[in-house]
């Protein structure tokens, strides 16, 4: 596991979409983060359940030990299925015949 360091940035609500929009700065040790690290570490800086925070984007130089992540932290889990897709699972391939 990864120390990770959250810095707050810029703090956004959208109230038609329920949700607070929030620019964070993360800075880690070593190598890069997993997405649920990030999340538990994200969501603990901004006393908010892991599960309504949704990481949009994550941007991080080469070779840098810090990020730029863009999250949206939604106030409740009706709000989040309305608006974030879930991700199609993969089919598994059929061996040629």
């Amino acid at each position: 596991m990864v120390e990770v360091e959250v810095k707050v940035g810029k703090k956004t609500h959208n109230p038609l979409m329920q949700r607070d929009e929030v620019e964070c700065f993360v800075n880690f040790d070593s190598g890069t983060p997993k997405q649920d690290e990030i999340k538990a570490a994200v969501a603990k800086a901004l006393a908010a359940t892991q599960d309504l925070v949704v990481i949009k984007k994550f941007a991080q130089n080469f070779g840098a030990k810090q990020a730029k992540v863009l999250i949206c932290v939604y106030k409740s889990s009706e709000a989040m299925k309305k608006t974030v897709k879930e991700k199609k699972k993969k089919e598994e391939k059929k061996p040629a015949a």
